[in-house]
């Protein structure tokens, strides 16, 4: 009986190795298989997502051996995104953001390392946490394509002449901004296009000040995207770049001459209601 318990101890000791790398080898996997299949190098939004968990981790106040490990998982993995022949943007834009959100994958990957080997729960909520947006995104990308993937109606034109019977013309507005401040129009079209970013990034400096809000930003976010998806169906409209076409946004027709017609298209239907500008308001509020 009493030989009989080292034998226990080492067969319970192998079981718990065998199940940790097993758990650890499933979430390296399939965090990899995610990469290539949504081309982190070339998709700038879900490598905000991505992005966003580095955001929250270093918010966690992780020690400083962890930081190295993170810095190592997100080159071992940027090196396997490689060698499958992951797509690589063709401007500095997306190659930027891809190259940062390799430092999320490292984040979510030493994370969830730490729970799996220390059984350690610090890193619990900044994990959840961390999770929301990368798989709010993926989520969110595979029913905007299934929900597209047909011919749709699009309102597009009506939700042009409402705009004209108030008397708005954004679109020339804009446009004149940009041409006569040049600098404008890039760092206008930088945050749109990293709006993403900015929730994690705030709910990381709340966490790293030690600072708690009856209401969860990220929850937040989540909540306003999946109502947006819903008022999608009811009112689709794919956008004016994709309505109008080069003309837009310079040279756009009078109320007079603008079309009256509901046509089908294949495009994204997520312009009505905007939710960069939901989600804006969202940080700022």
């Amino acid at each position: 009986m009493i030989r009989s318990l080292p034998n226990a101890a080492a067969t319970l000791n192998a079981a718990t190795l065998t199940y940790n790398l097993m758990v650890s080898l499933a979430i390296f996997i399939s965090l990899i298989l995610i990469v290539g299949i949504w081309h982190l190098g070339n998709n700038p939004m879900i490598a905000c997502g991505f992005f966003g968990a580095w955001f929250i981790h270093m918010g966690s106040r992780p020690s400083r051996a962890h930081m190295k490990l993170t810095l190592f998982a997100a080159a071992i993995s940027a090196l396997l995104y490689a060698l499958m022949s992951g797509e690589i943007g063709t401007t500095w834009f997306p190659v930027f953001m891809g190259f940062c959100a390799f430092l999320g994958v490292g984040s979510i990957l030493v994370m969830s390392f730490d729970r799996v080997w220390t059984g350690s729960k610090h890193y619990d909520l900044p994990l959840r946490d961390a999770l929301i947006l990368p798989v709010f995104s993926l989520v969110a990308g595979l029913l905007m394509q299934f929900t597209n993937s047909i011919p749709h109606k699009s309102f597009d034109h009506f939700l042009y002449r409402f705009d004209l019977s108030l008397g708005l013309t954004p679109g020339l507005t804009i446009v004149s901004w940009f041409q006569a401040i040049p600098w404008v129009k890039t760092v206008s079209i930088f945050t749109y296009n990293t709006l993403l970013c900015f929730p994690p990034l705030y709910h990381a400096w709340a966490m790293y000040k030690g600072r708690k809000h009856k209401i969860s930003l990220m929850e937040s976010f989540v909540i306003a995207g999946i109502g947006g998806f819903f008022l999608y169906q009811i009112c689709p409209g794919v956008g004016p770049t994709v309505t109008f076409g080069r003309p837009y946004p310079a040279h756009l027709p009078a109320f007079a001459a603008s079309p009256t017609n509901v046509f089908m298209s294949t495009s994204v239907a997520n312009a009505m209601p905007s939710m960069h500008m939901t989600w804006a308001l969202l940080v700022w509020v």
